[in-house]
């Protein structure tokens, strides 16, 4: 039994593959030379099957047969050649092989990875070869900073399966991989790549994905760190997803194995930017990125994705049509991201560069999404088709919808909206425009005209600006007014020359609005006089109205005022209504008539916080000019005017609820107000100066104790 014992163990020892670990060697170059050759190598013995081997600092090793080794260590300075022939790693037994380059691995033979663990690969130097996988894949460690040229990809044939293992992991913080090739996995086998929060892998080329072959078998790409691959991303069916919880950089496009089958999966804080298609429809897949992650169950808010192509891009649909979470347009050609269903954002919409293209689909922008970037006629929202830009209101408040039009030349002329009152239940406001003059004008006109809407926004009240640009001009500028053409002609303010912008203040409905010259114009009613108490400076002039960065309109403009005029049997009759009609500093207000508008009426001048006047008789509306003054009290109807300490009669201010009546009614908003530190242009500043405070308050005091109402006929 002594002598049958040890026997016995070396045969367990060489049956399990431990004689190959007790005798495995590792073996440091000498010199340059073959690999085979036995004087290349220190102590003169090439190395053997499973040996480590290690190319020392300035030799060159040449391949001179196919080989198989453990590990593979190429120091700093030292090259390492394959030749035409295979070097395999291969350890069946304990550990993992480590193939660690400092320094440069050529050949036009591959390196083959270990088949039955994973291949530990560490080292900064360049490897000029492909690697294979025949069975596990690879672990990218935090000391890599590796350069490969070349493909990493699986063995075809003589792959072993790998079904369940991750063909390419980076699993520790601070790992780097380049990869001058493509990543390219067989697609019978569900395999995953895997990067963590703090590494970076970068494939200068396409990564196939292509999953297994049955239900559920899906290949998965799990990236929390930076993936930036220059080409392809194809994901394959069955189940087939992408998590991206960091940032991940596709040169090309993103392509799928068809709707339910592939997933792409935005989690919260990621980033993705595509330069090419996400998901075209001969290469389908979901896009999720709102929500709840189908795969971590969390909330994936907030997120972005980039599109940010150098040739045109189709806005992708998320699945089931969700929202987007953030969007980026960052594309540089002409024809920019186009829309080819209704899309919905619900956090930023970043207008970085090039154009955002409606076309015949809706842009949604719910209440809480914004507008970033610099909006321009390099960067914008081209609306010109029967697509609408939608913004969601929940309540009063403003937006500026960045669009413009791009037929010919690229032209920015965005349209502002400021609700100052209002109901909004499942509110949306919208906007397109069209790069033509409204049907119809003629003189002088624009070649723009702009279509607003809304939905679920009732009892309005509303400050519209439009911006158009020189060239849209036809005929004399100054000659031209803000119109709404449809669905009735509606007449507002004179166009600002200077910045190319029209303007309609206090609008309680929409239509199409453009701008164009009063033609067959009839009489202009010219009114002097028209003095302001709470506006009033001194010597028959009043101050502008301020808002909150300076003058509201402008530093010529006092306010804005309505003109009505009142059929001279009834009163209550209005004939005609002219709103936001601008009043001059002097109290001079000029009204173009309609060429049929002869005949005798009232003229009453209602403001935003004074009593409704009216003129003491009806005035006669004969020849082309009309003209008419309150400054004298037997003008006014009833004298209901208050003289000023220099002379002037004025209309009676703070009148703040509209009610007819200077009371306690008008006392609480300005109150309120008060309270609140409020300022701007506000219908509660009396006085106009931009703030309510105690100077509001001692207007409407000294009226309502003198018991000032309106005097109506």
């Amino acid at each position: 039994m002594k002598k049958i014992l040890p026997f016995t163990l070396v045969l367990l020892f060489l049956s399990s593959g431990f004689f190959k670990i007790l005798y495995a060697a590792t073996v440091t170059s000498a010199q340059s030379g073959y690999f085979s050759v036995s004087s290349t190598w220190v102590g003169g013995t090439a190395p053997a099957y499973g040996d480590n081997i290690i190319i020392a600092t300035g030799h060159t090793v040449t391949l001179d047969a196919a080989a198989t080794v453990m590990s593979i260590t190429i120091q700093e300075g030292a090259t390492f050649d394959n030749g035409s022939f295979k070097l395999s790693m291969d350890n069946s037994t304990v550990g993992n092989p480590v193939y660690s380059n400092n320094g440069t691995h050529n050949g036009s033979g591959n390196l083959v990875a270990y088949n039955s663990g994973n291949t530990m690969v560490t080292g900064n130097g360049t490897t000029n070869c492909n690697i294979e996988i025949a069975g596990y894949g690879l672990n990218i460690m935090n000391s890599c900073n590796l350069t490969v040229n070349g493909n990493i990809q699986h063995s075809v044939p003589g792959n072993f399966g790998m079904n369940g293992k991750e063909f390419l992991a980076c699993w520790q913080i601070g790992s780097n991989l380049t990869i001058n090739g493509d990543i390219i996995t067989d697609e019978q086998y569900m395999v995953g790549i895997v990067i963590v929060a703090g590494s970076t892998v970068t494939v200068n080329g396409n990564v196939s994905l292509a999953g297994g072959l049955n239900s559920g078998s899906g290949s998965t790409l799990t990236n929390n760190g930076t993936f930036n691959i220059s080409g392809t991303l194809t994901l394959g069916p069955y189940s087939g997803y992408c998590q991206n919880g960091g940032m991940l950089i596709i040169g090309g496009d993103l392509l799928g194995g068809g709707p339910g089958e592939t997933f792409f999966q935005q989690e919260v804080n990621s980033t993705l930017k595509v330069a090419g298609s996400i998901f075209p429809d001969a290469f389908n897949g979901e896009l999720i990125t709102s929500g709840s992650s189908l795969i971590s169950g969390a909330p994936v808010e907030p997120n972005i994705v980039e599109y940010n192509g150098f040739s045109e891009q189709f806005l992708k649909m998320p699945s089931s049509g969700i929202p987007y979470s953030s969007l980026v347009i960052n594309n540089s050609s002409s024809s920019g991201v186009v829309l080819n269903s209704n899309i919905t954002i619900i956090g930023e919409l970043a207008l970085n560069n090039g154009l955002l293209i409606t076309g015949s689909y809706d842009l949604i922008l719910e209440s809480d999404a914004t507008i970033g970037g610099t909006p321009s006629a390099a960067s914008m929202i081209v609306a010109t088709g029967s697509g609408k830009l939608k913004k969601g209101f929940t309540s009063s408040g403003s937006f500026t919808f960045p669009v413009g039009d791009n037929d010919g030349s690229a032209d920015y002329s965005p349209v502002a909206l400021i609700f100052t009152s209002g109901s909004f239940s499942q509110a949306y406001a919208a906007v397109n425009l069209i790069a033509n003059a409204y049907p119809g004008t003629s003189g002088s006109y624009l070649n723009r005209y702009w279509n607003v809407t809304a939905e679920g926004i009732t009892d309005f009240s509303c400050n519209a600006q439009f911006d158009y640009v020189q060239a849209d001009v036809t005929g004399i500028e100054n000659d031209i007014f803000c119109y709404r053409v449809a669905p009735t002609s509606n007449q507002f303010d004179p166009a600002n020359t200077s910045s190319h912008q029209l303007s309609a203040a206090a609008i309680s409905s929409f239509g199409s609005f453009t701008g164009k010259q009063i033609l067959n114009a009839g009489p202009i009613l010219i009114l002097n006089q028209v003095l302001l108490q709470g506006l009033y400076d001194a010597g028959g002039i009043m101050r502008p109205a301020m808002g909150q960065n300076g003058p509201f309109f402008s530093d010529q403009i006092a306010d804005d005022i309505t003109i009505e005029l009142h059929n001279p049997q009834n009163y209550s009759i209005i004939e005609q209504s002219f709103g936001s009609i601008f009043l001059n500093l002097n109290g001079t207000a000029i009204v173009p008539l309609p060429i049929e508008f002869i005949g005798e009426y009232y003229i009453t001048i209602k403001h935003r916080n004074s009593i409704e006047t009216a003129s003491a008789s009806p005035v006669a509306f004969i020849g082309n000019t009309i003209t008419f003054s309150f400054g004298t009290p037997s003008m006014v109807y009833g004298n209901n005017l208050v003289q000023s300490s220099d002379g002037y009669f004025l209309i009676y201010g703070g009148d703040v609820n509209h009610d007819g009546v200077v009371d306690t009614g008008d006392v609480t908003p300005v109150d309120n107000d008060q309270f609140n530190f409020a300022t701007g242009y506000l219908t509660a500043d009396v006085n106009g100066d931009g703030i309510v405070d105690t100077g509001d308050v001692t207007i409407i005091d000294n009226n309502q104790f003198n018991f000032i109402g309106a005097a109506l006929p």
